[in-house]
């Protein structure tokens, strides 16, 4: 078969068998400069035909920035889901939990409530958390209301 892998002794045999003519021939210098610098133009040649005929993959563009695929996504998504926030002090202060005075603001808010609506308030839905709005505070005084920009 065409395909068969030949052992290097094989080779050599049939190339010296075919090129033993050529060199039958050469007797000066010139004649075997000549001799080697076609046998290189016919190596040349033949790599140039197998390179024609490859076709390459284009090349890969490498874009700056995040992937085109990536949707903005907000802290409080946190890192499992691509944003940003839990990893640092101030992404946790920016986002204020409920503290033990606002956990005591709503057990007095039931107490003044009858005890059936209340169950049947639990029934029906989870209570509902007071949303606490940020307060601005000044970094000189200290004072809410304003900022350092506009402090007194």
């Amino acid at each position: 078969p065409p395909t068969q892998t030949l052992s290097s002794r094989d080779v050599y045999h049939e190339v010296q068998a075919a090129i033993r003519p050529i060199l039958s021939t050469v007797q000066t210098q010139e004649q075997l400069s000549t001799l080697l610098e076609s046998l290189r133009n016919t190596q040349r040649e033949q790599q140039d035909l197998m390179n024609e005929g490859r076709v390459r993959d284009p090349m890969v563009i490498l874009h700056k920035g995040a992937p085109r695929t990536a949707r903005i996504t907000s802290a409080r998504e946190g890192p499992a889901r691509g944003g940003g926030g839990g990893r640092s002090l101030r992404a946790r202060r920016s986002f204020p939990q409920p503290t033990q005075q606002d956990e005591d603001e709503e057990d007095e808010e039931e107490d003044d409530q009858p005890d059936d609506e209340d169950h049947e308030q639990d029934m029906r839905s989870p209570p509902r958390k007071k949303v606490k709005t940020r307060v601005y505070r000044c970094g000189i005084c200290h004072q809410e209301g304003h900022n350092r920009k506009k402090c007194p």
